[in-house]
């Protein structure tokens, strides 16, 4: 157990709420899942929003994600239409897969802050719905998500 609480205090998260899978087609992936988890499982948003990447470049995202939540944790589908993301430099190195690991914060600005104050460089930030900013934790992503 203190072990437990040590590494509760020492982490900058201590859950996870999201996982992100890189997909070549939202259609056809909530599809192949109907067998899985039902029909109309997922809830599907398409959109297009501003993202600033790791190098300082502003630009235009436009893609199409399905939502399904399993407990207490959310299964996001990403399929980037349009616009040079992390996202599409993930699907060209390694295919359809896991992309990131994302935890809903109050704190947005402040989690951020600690993240780069320990050196950890954001690779992608924007709005959407909500603001998220992808952290450079690889081999898997982090992703703060602002809750709210």
């Amino acid at each position: 157990m203190k072990q437990a609480e040590a590494q509760k205090n020492n982490s900058l998260f201590d859950r996870i709420d999201q996982v992100g899978v890189v997909v070549r087609s939202v259609d056809d992936t909530i599809r192949n899942y109907e067998p899985i988890f039902g029909k109309d499982a997922f809830v599907v948003v398409e959109g297009e929003a501003p993202a600033t990447l790791g190098d300082g470049r502003e630009v235009m995202i436009k893609g199409k994600l399905g939502f399904l939540q399993l407990g207490e944790v959310q299964l996001e589908l990403i399929e980037i239409k349009n616009g040079p993301s992390v996202h599409v430099d993930f699907l060209e190195r390694c295919g359809e897969g896991i992309h990131h690991v994302g935890v809903y914060v109050t704190d947005f600005d402040d989690k951020v802050e600690a993240f780069q104050k320990k050196g950890i460089k954001i690779l992608q930030q924007g709005q959407g719905a909500r603001r998220y900013a992808y952290m450079d934790t690889k081999p898997v992503i982090l992703e703060l998500i602002e809750q709210g």
